[in-house]
């Protein structure tokens, strides 16, 4: 789930721009995946998916669009996703979520976030130990600056938390996280990774000859 405002379009591209790599990394033979991308600052519904092949992920998330949107709507986009996914089969789920801080704050919206995830959570367990597995993790990236209600998210759920601070470091830090920690290769970083040096100048000894 991705917050659609125009500080965070550098990053909707870059994800565009690495999607072969993040499919090929959840996309893995002898597995069953399936993914949904979701816009959680739209008044509209704008899922893309389910998506079970990686070829189909990877064409598809390029038709992501970019529009300014004055909403923050987190929670319909978290109960929109959580449509696609059975409760009770044992199986992974995982919600990805990829944002910066409302403007202005809204402390009482970012609380209700928490407590809808941890409701949600609470339904699925019920309780019980037995079926934790079932419970929904969440994993945050937040973009340029520390976001305070996706660490709470990602902490009370078992999830990861990390903060970003360029295209660069969102597509090294995703990647590694879906490769269970392992770098990327610089080549599926794109221009970002590109290294540009300075031509050296030809330093002259002004000392004559002896």
């Amino acid at each position: 789930m991705y917050c659609n405002t125009f500080s965070v379009h550098p990053y909707i591209k870059a994800f565009k721009e690495i999607a072969p790599y993040i499919a090929k990394r959840i996309y893995k033979s002898k597995h069953f995946t399936k993914a949904v991308v979701n816009d959680y600052k739209s008044e509209k519904i704008n899922i893309l998916g389910p998506f079970y092949d990686e070829k189909i992920f990877t064409k598809s998330v390029q038709n992501i669009a970019m529009n300014l949107e004055n909403l923050y709507l987190l929670n319909d986009a978290m109960i929109e996703s959580m449509r696609y996914f059975t409760k009770y089969n044992g199986l992974v789920k995982e919600l990805y979520i990829f944002g910066a801080n409302p403007t202005p704050l809204d402390q009482f919206r970012a609380d209700l976030v928490v407590k809808m995830m941890k409701n949600l959570n609470h339904n699925i367990t019920q309780g019980k130990p037995e079926l934790a597995i079932n419970q929904v993790i969440f994993h945050s990236f937040a973009l340029g600056e520390e976001v305070e209600f996706l660490q709470k998210l990602s902490k009370d759920s078992g999830g990861k938390y990390y903060r970003v601070n360029s295209t660069l470091e969102f597509k090294r830090t995703l990647l590694s996280h879906l490769d269970n920690g392992k770098m990327p290769d610089p080549k599926e970083l794109g221009d970002d990774a590109t290294i540009h040096s300075s031509k050296t100048e030809k330093m002259h000894d002004d000392t004559p000859p002896q």
